[in-house]
């Protein structure tokens, strides 16, 4: 439970994750995702794991520009292609459900959108339970 949950930090609030996404990923069982390489425009030859929904979106989307995203970190923007490797900041505009959507199985283990401090604390709390457990 603990490393599962871990993976999840852009279901936190204070996180740079776009809300739609945190929500797909909220609302998201082990089966609703599959390993790919649908979204290796820029990084070919990379299988990855990710929502299918997005998968299905990209494929039934027409044209070649999905968005617009961020560059770097500078703030600069840039258009999002289809099929391209990227992650759905809260800046991120367009068609986001044609936008890579990066879960694993373990997407499941998220029940709530928390704040990252209150995720941290319970991850070390129940850290400290099974270590005294182990004892």
């Amino acid at each position: 439970m603990i490393w599962s949950r871990f993976h999840y930090f852009s279901g936190a609030p204070g996180s740079e994750a776009h809300p739609q996404y945190q929500k797909a990923l909220f609302y998201a069982e082990p089966e609703d995702t599959i390993v790919t390489e649908v979204f290796s425009e820029n990084w070919p030859n990379a299988p990855h794991r990710v929502l299918r929904s997005s998968v299905e979106a990209a494929q039934a989307f027409k044209g070649e520009i999905v968005g617009q995203r961020r560059l770097n970190a500078s703030g600069e923007m840039a258009p999002a292609k289809r099929f391209e490797s990227c992650v759905v900041t809260r800046d991120t505009t367009g068609t986001l459900e044609a936008m890579p959507h990066w879960a694993g199985e373990s997407v499941a283990s998220v029940k709530k959108i928390q704040p990252a401090a209150e995720l941290i604390n319970e991850l070390v709390s129940e850290a400290e339970i099974l270590l005294h457990h182990w004892k």
